[in-house]
């Protein structure tokens, strides 16, 4: 898959709508806080919520088929930026549920999987994960910006992903939220009402027509 360096367009962005409808949907009917969700997003990285969208995010390592006409100053940097990112904790690496992906430069079955996302100066940049394949085998150079914030920037948790998105998208996460819950209680009043119909079904029995229900629920599960 081929994103242009630099873009600011999620691959992801037509999903941030149900991202949205998940985390509401999870702290309304799981009675799940923000920081429980993120907490489980740090423990289980498939979860996290990290789909940013506009000036926020600056995507690049998207390659497809062909590696930029960029040189290396450096053979010294290039190292240095192959180490950095080699040692990114596992813990960082989100959005395991995209699938499975193999260069399209070399064919090899590398088998990439996920996104790194790097904080630095206000931006993530997000990466696919297993980048550092085309650096070395491919000698693909990223953008300035992007080697200065592989050097000085932090990459995101899932913990740290999930709380971002949940930042960013505040407003709408709380208007689902009230959607949601006003849902919830509706079927809660609705539950209610229909157990003091039943009671009052129950109530009004005879004993004889009681011993008759009770012969055939016995009956039915005898059946069963």
């Amino acid at each position: 898959m081929y994103i242009k360096d630099g873009s600011n367009e999620s691959y992801m962005a037509s999903d941030v709508n149900s991202e949205i409808y998940s985390v509401a949907n999870r702290m309304v009917n799981l009675s799940k806080t923000e920081k429980e969700l993120a907490e489980e997003a740090m423990e289980h990285p498939s979860l996290a919520n990290s789909y940013v969208s506009g000036k926020k995010l600056y995507m690049w390592g998207w390659l497809g088929n062909k590696v930029p006409n960029q040189k290396w100053s450096s053979q010294e940097l290039k190292s240095s930026i192959v180490n950095k990112l080699e040692q990114i904790p596992e813990d960082c690496k989100v959005e395991f549920c995209c699938g499975w992906h193999d260069c399209e430069i070399c064919n090899k079955n590398t088998g990439f999987n996920g996104s790194i996302y790097i904080s630095y100066k206000k931006k993530a940049y997000c990466c696919p994960n297993g980048v550092e394949h085309y650096i070395k085998d491919h000698d693909y150079c990223p953008p300035k910006i992007v080697i200065e914030a592989i050097l000085n920037g932090s990459p995101m948790s899932g913990y740290d992903c999930t709380m971002a998105f949940i930042k960013e998208h505040k407003r709408k996460i709380n208007k689902q939220y009230r959607i949601l819950d006003k849902e919830r209680v509706e079927r809660e009043e609705n539950r209610k009402m229909r157990d003091i119909r039943m009671k009052r079904v129950e109530d009004s029995r005879t004993p004889e027509q009681k011993s008759v229900l009770d012969r055939w629920k016995k009956d039915t599960l005898d059946l069963i």
